[in-house]
């Protein structure tokens, strides 16, 4: 069963940014191990860089698109 605090989320297909990267460090409430970035740099975008930077090297798989060079 997903966890309460992703339901909506689940729903539109992303997961708000500091639960995810805490999810992905911790592994609560479930594992993450692939991650899709469309649009944007979470290493810019997300507060804690350093932390957002273990998370997405801690990931199995990881793919972006991007619509700029």
């Amino acid at each position: 069963m997903l966890d309460p605090r992703f339901r909506l989320a689940t729903a539109a297909g992303f997961v708000p940014s500091p639960l995810i990267i805490k999810a992905i460090l911790t592994g609560a409430p479930y594992p993450i191990r692939g991650m899709l970035i469309q649009g944007g740099n979470p290493l810019l975008s997300y507060a804690n860089a350093g932390e957002t930077f273990l998370a997405l090297k801690k990931l199995d798989f990881l793919a972006v698109s991007e619509t700029f060079p």
